[in-house]
């Protein structure tokens, strides 16, 4: 069923249904159409079709803590004069040259086993090297981007505004949290209820202040530290000041306040397409992963595309 110029319409398959809507909208399409915890179902007054638990549970995403901050005195230009003014808008309109033609903020990142699994080869932990400090826009973008309240810009990052300088982001990439999905009502336009639990698993915090740690070490390098005179932003973050600055407690907090979602939800339909106990339907997104992939979603969603398309085509005999 959709809605068209204000009307409710149907649409029938002849052969199967494809659900391809992604981790948040591909498990709230499933339990509008009753299939899903039949306890949820019931609470809003959804006939239970197939009572499957594990539909909207599993949330998992790839979080992050921004705001390990360095200024620098040499060797770097402030971006935003360079960005938007004098003739960068001109270059970009006309020739699409100039500052505006490459994208700025993520300049690198790597990622290392900081011992979340014992194989050395799994790494872990994401590092992003961001060549903007979060606060150098006068809170314009960068603090709404990562979530972040006017509060903590007002006390924490308006001190940065104008100033150069460089972020190291930490991000989680085997995170043990899991979240969940779920309905706000039997309103198919209501947005559901996204609850990521984020840092629900104590061992997530521990990685993320290891993170930090190891992040601290490569701003210190006589490389960052000589050649652009890199310096700690180390104001104390509002809601911590009550701790010691570069305590293990300090960064735990740090890590609570400064937390962000890394725009990777996945794992809500815990399943292998088709549907078990659903006939003529399959799920072919982010959502089925089991576990989260330790890269960006991009690559192995369009796998499971892949991958999906194949199992479709051979199921109905157009490949031999």
């Amino acid at each position: 069923m959709y809605i068209h110029n204000g009307k409710v319409k149907k649409v029938y398959a002849r052969k199967e249904v494809i659900l391809s809507a992604g981790a948040i909208d591909s498990p709230k399409l499933l339990l509008l159409s009753g299939i899903g915890p039949k306890e949820q179902l019931q609470t809003h007054g959804i006939r239970s079709v197939v009572d499957l638990k594990g539909v909207g549970q599993n949330f998992q995403d790839h979080p992050l803590v921004a705001g390990i901050s360095y200024t620098t005195e040499r060797n770097a230009e402030n971006l935003i004069p360079m960005m938007y003014g004098g003739n960068s808008q001109r270059d970009y309109i006309r020739n699409r040259t100039g500052p505006l033609s490459v994208p700025f903020g993520v300049v690198g990142y790597f990622t290392v086993n900081l011992g979340v699994d014992p194989d050395p080869n799994v790494e872990d932990t994401l590092f992003l090297f961001q060549s903007v400090l979060m606060g150098t826009d006068f809170g314009l973008v960068g603090v709404s981007t990562y979530g972040y309240t006017r509060e903590v810009f007002q006390d924490y990052l308006r001190e940065q505004g104008g100033r150069t300088g460089f972020v190291i982001t930490v991000k989680l990439n085997w995170p043990k949290s899991r979240g969940s999905v779920s309905l706000r009502s039997k309103n198919p336009m209501e947005a559901p209820v996204i609850d990521p639990n984020y840092l629900s698993h104590p061992d997530d915090v521990e990685m993320l202040l290891k993170s930090i740690k190891y992040a601290l070490i490569i701003g210190n390098t006589t490389a960052l530290k000589d050649g652009l005179g890199a310096k700690l932003y180390d104001k104390p973050l509002l809601g911590c000041k009550h701790l010691k600055h570069g305590s293990d407690d300090y960064w735990r907090c740090f890590v609570r306040r400064m937390l962000s979602i890394g725009y990777h939800p996945s794992g809500t339909c815990k399943m292998a397409p088709p549907v078990r106990g659903v006939e003529g339907l399959r799920v072919i997104d982010a959502s089925i992963m089991p576990l989260i992939t330790s890269s960006n979603l991009n690559a192995p969603t369009m796998m499971i595309g892949e991958k999906g398309a194949s199992m479709i085509k051979e199921d109905w005999g157009y490949v031999e």
